[in-house]
């Protein structure tokens, strides 16, 4: 029940940062969140808690292809793990917990020839994560990089 209602809050986060209505068409989210002004407060609430920090790579970093990509925030007080996503072209390419079923530790690495890896191409891209805390999660920590073959 409990990852249910994760998955279920990284539905409604997704949706509401990217202002597709909550509840519209959504009767899970509907169901354990209650109606739309449920849902928002809800995400208000969740945005009162800070951001974990991105250490690397840095704003703006030109990260190669060819080698690992490495992610890494500083700790949050009461974090029990790290939503990592990705996204280019507006979309979201890779997420831990969407395409491998777990949150991640402080850091998160993509290895060349893996399917995170394959998810991704050349340009820029979108790295956002969040930390849970207890039941709730933070606000996103967002970076734009700019992925290069070398």
């Amino acid at each position: 029940m409990f990852m249910q209602n994760v998955l279920v809050g990284v539905l409604i986060s997704f949706q509401w940062a990217n202002g597709i209505p909550v509840s519209k068409g959504n009767p899970i989210a509907k169901k354990y969140f209650g109606s739309q002004q449920n849902q928002i407060a809800m995400i208000n609430n969740l945005q009162k808690k800070p951001a974990p920090i991105i250490t690397s790579p840095e704003k703006g970093e030109k990260v190669s292809l060819k080698n690992d990509i490495i992610i890494k925030v500083e700790k949050v007080e009461g974090a029990r793990g790290y939503l990592f996503g990705f996204f280019q072209e507006g979309k979201m390419v890779w997420e831990n917990l969407k395409d491998e079923n777990k949150l991640s530790e402080t850091s998160y690495v993509i290895k060349p020839g893996t399917d995170s890896w394959k998810a991704l191409k050349p340009g820029k891209m979108q790295v956002w994560c969040r930390a849970a805390v207890g039941r709730e999660w933070t606000a996103p920590a967002k970076i734009e990089v700019t992925l290069e073959l070398d």
